[in-house]
């Protein structure tokens, strides 16, 4: 996560760094060019002057229009803002509170995108490592294995045969995922570390 760039600054609103970067970009963009003046001044007799700034976006186009509500928000104190499918691990809680005032956030059905944050991708990085290391297959069978819908042979891979018989490869793999998620490095190479952030609210 990254420092929100707000005046004055507020140390503990943090946010995704990519996304801070997209709305920044937008935000110099805007002021450049001075797209907004434009945009209220375009038609003053059909009230124009008047109309409220609405800010939409959809998965990361909504994490990236909700950061940029927060940098207009001193400018524009009436904006709103609509986040369709926001993606998880955006805001430092601190942040999160602020935004409740203006902006709603849509999410259809069970989709995973909102929901998942740093730790829970974390655990995923660190599950995928611990598996491709007790891999007993080579590349091009664990691909193949993943193409039964071409309606080609399906070839079992060894490790899912291995790991279903419910032997001590079982056992073994979830000490070694266990302890690659609490000690958040790699368990075989200590040079490379699986980085533990701060929290992050969508």
């Amino acid at each position: 996560g990254e420092t929100l760039p707000l005046d004055p600054p507020q140390e503990e609103w943090v946010g995704h760094k990519g996304m801070i970067e997209a709305a920044q970009y937008i935000l110099t963009k805007l002021k450049s060019e001075n797209l907004l003046e434009r945009a209220f001044n375009h038609c003053p007799e059909k009230g124009t002057t008047d109309f409220k700034l609405v800010l939409v976006g959809h998965s990361l186009g909504a994490g990236t229009a909700c950061i940029l509500g927060i940098l207009l928000r001193q400018e524009y104190v009436d904006l709103l803002c609509y986040c369709y499918s926001p993606p998880g691990g955006l805001l430092s809680m601190p942040a999160v509170e602020y935004t409740k005032s203006f902006t709603i956030s849509v999410v259809v059905g069970k989709d995973v995108v909102p929901r998942i944050g740093l730790h829970q991708m974390e655990a995923l990085r660190a599950d995928l490592i611990n598996a491709i290391k007790r891999s007993v297959d080579p590349k091009w069978k664990t691909i193949t294995c993943s193409i039964i819908c071409c309606g080609c042979c399906a070839l079992e891979p060894t490790s899912a045969v291995e790991l279903s018989t419910g032997d001590r490869n079982v056992t073994e793999y979830m000490v070694s995922r266990d302890s690659a998620r609490v000690s958040g490095v790699h368990p075989s190479d200590s040079s490379i570390a699986l980085t533990s952030h701060q929290p992050l609210y969508p």
